[in-house]
C-alpha cells in the first residue's frame, strides 16, 4: 500500500523483465521473450515445436547465467535425458516433477507451488496442461463422465498461482494442446482446451503451428521444420500492436536457426544491403 509516485518498491514491482528465447523473431513478437512474474500459454498442434522451444530456451539461459534454475512438471511422459543433453541443460539446475496416479494433478501442482514459493527458480514449465489429470478422473472408470473437471482444476490452479508467480518473479509457462471446437463454422475450429480461466489468467498466449517448406526457402524439409508463431494475447507490451505473426526455422538435432534470423533482421533494419 502506498502512493505509486513515492514508493520505489511498488514501482519496481511494476517493471517487467523477460527471459529470451533463442529466436530473435519470437523475442521481437513477444516484446522480449517470456515475461518474468507472469503466466504464458504456449499452445499448438502436435510436433509444432512447443516443448523443444522451451528446452532450447532453458539451455540458452543456463549457459548465459550460471544461477539460472528451472522447474519442470512433466505429465506427458515424453521428456527424455537425450532431449536435455541435446540443448546442454544442466541437470543440477533442472528440478523435475512427474505426475503419478496416486496423487495425480493435485499433488503434482502442490509440489510445483512449493518449488515456486521458494523464490529460488527463474522459470517453471508445465508440459502439458492437457495431460494434467485430476485424481477424481483417475479414480473413475472409462465410462463415467467428468464434465468440467479439468476446467475447474485449471481455474483453481490459476487463482492460487498467479500471485505466487508474480511475487517470486518466476516465468510460468503452460504448454497446452489445441483441440477442435466441434460445430465451429465461422472461425478457426482449433481452440485452447481446459476452460476460460487459464486464458483470462495468462498475460501472454502464443500459438505455434508447423508450416510447409517450399523449394525457394533456405532449408529443405529433410533438414528441419518451419514454425509459424502467432501472439494471440499480450498484456505485457502496450506501446505497439500486440497480435504479431512471425516464423522461424528449427534444424533437426540442432535447434533454432539463428543465423538466418540475424541476417533477415540486419537487412530489415538497413544494417546490410542485399545486392
Amino acid at each position: 500500500l502506498g502512493r505509486l509516485s513515492k514508493n520505489e518498491e511498488l514501482k519496481e514491482k511494476l517493471k517487467i523483465g523477460f527471459i529470451p528465447t533463442p529466436s530473435l523473431n519470437v523475442n521481437e513478437a513477444m516484446g522480449g521473450g517470456f515475461p518474468i512474474g507472469r503466466t504464458t500459454i504456449v499452445s499448438g498442434l502436435p510436433d509444432s515445436g512447443k516443448t523443444f522451444l522451451m528446452l532450447e530456451t532453458i539451455g540458452k539461459n543456463m549457459k548465459e547465467n550460471p544461477n539460472f534454475v528451472v522447474g519442470w512438471l512433466e505429465s506427458e511422459k515424453s521428456l527424455s535425458e537425450r532431449d536435455l543433453d541435446l540443448f546442454g541443460i544442466d541437470k543440477d539446475r533442472f528440478l523435475y516433477i512427474e505426475i503419478d496416479k496416486q496423487g495425480a494433478a493435485e499433488q503434482a501442482m502442490d509440489l510445483a507451488e512449493s518449488v515456486i514459493s521458494t523464490g529460488s527458480i527463474n522459470m517453471f514449465v508445465v508440459n502439458s496442461l492437457k495431460c494434467l489429470v485430476p485424481s477424481e478422473e483417475f479414480n473413475k472408470s472409462m465410462g463415467e463422465v467428468t464434465v468440467g473437471l479439468q476446467a475447474r482444476f485449471n481455474a483453481k490452479m490459476m487463482r492460487k498461482l498467479t500471485t505466487t508467480v508474480a511475487e517470486t518473479e518466476v516465468a510460468f509457462i503452460l504448454i497446452q494442446h489445441l483441440t477442435t471446437d466441434i460445430g465451429s463454422k465461422s472461425r478457426d475450429p482449433l481452440i485452447i482446451s481446459g476452460g476460460t480461466a487459464i486464458k483470462h489468467g495468462a498475460s501472454v498466449i502464443v500459438d505455434m503451428r508447423k508450416r510447409s517448406i517450399d523449394i525457394s526457402e533456405p532449408i529443405k524439409k529433410e533438414e528441419g521444420i518451419k514454425i509459424g508463431f502467432s501472439v494471440k494475447k499480450n498484456h505485457v507490451i502496450t506501446n505497439r500492436y500486440p497480435y504479431v505473426k512471425t516464423f522461424y526455422y528449427a534444424i533437426f538435432g540442432q535447434g533454432t536457426e539463428v543465423y538466418l534470423e540475424a541476417l533477415d533482421l540486419a537487412l530489415s533494419q538497413g544494417i546490410l544491403n542485399q545486392a
